[in-house]
């Protein structure tokens, strides 16, 4: 019988059942993610949480296509994901998941709007299309003013507010961010999970791994990890 926490209802975003990754060092297999099971639905603001080694980061790679269960099933709206081949996951990753990381992951020797354009041009419109796309989500994360700029030329709050953009440019399903704020001082983190706030009260859903604890008290459900399984989810 399916897990009723994994059914899907009609605002299903993810949905995990007993996903498993398991990795083999020598003679040795190392339950990097053993039996997690969970749902998202469009709007949640879920953090993940546990010490180093806990899974936070294998569990999103997971979500994001990035890596494949060793066993389980992963749905992304519904869809089957496991058997996908490379284009297929490609493609759902391009239109459907934003990722954010800690160290931005932007192109150097490109500009800020340059940047952010990418996915929406690889998505098949328009140098012209994506470059007015680009500048609205620079907008919409207060950083307009900085289109033309290298990320050299910009501070790391700035640069991940561009990376912010990026994500946001194809109109993803979920957006997985990792660690965004590790990177940053404090007042910038703050600057930053209020942007979070903000797109998440407009009705984006979020994934974000994250050992801040102020961070995990203004998220809607937080995930805590523990040897690869949830040991609490509140």
């Amino acid at each position: 019988m399916e897990d009723p926490n994994i059914s899907s209802p009609t605002n299903a975003i993810i949905g995990l059942m007993n996903v498993k990754r398991y990795f083999s060092i020598g003679s040795d297999v190392v339950k990097a993610i053993d039996d997690i099971s969970f749902s998202l639905v469009k709007g949640d603001f879920i953090t993940i949480t546990g010490a180093s080694g806990s899974g936070k980061t294998t569990l999103l790679n997971l979500i994001g296509l990035l890596d494949s269960p060793s066993d389980g099933v992963i749905r992304i709206d519904d869809q089957e994901v496991n058997d996908l081949s490379p284009k297929e996951r490609s493609a759902i990753r391009l239109r459907k998941i934003g990722f954010i990381f800690q160290f931005f992951n932007l192109q150097h020797n490109l500009s800020a709007m340059e940047n952010v354009m990418i996915p929406y041009w690889l998505a098949g419109h328009s140098r012209q299309e994506s470059e007015t796309r680009a500048i609205q989500m620079l907008t919409r994360v207060g950083i307009a003013h900085r289109l033309r700029h290298l990320p050299s030329e910009l501070s790391g709050g700035q640069q991940q507010r561009v990376a912010i953009a990026r994500a946001l440019i194809n109109s993803p399903s979920v957006i997985l961010a990792d660690e965004p704020t590790g990177n940053l001082d404090s007042d910038t983190t703050s600057e930053i999970i209020d942007l979070f706030e903000e797109l998440n009260r407009e009705g984006q859903t979020i994934i974000m791994v994250t050992h801040e604890r102020d961070i995990t008290e203004r998220s809607k459900r937080t995930l805590k990890l523990k040897d690869g399984k949830v040991w609490d989810d509140q």
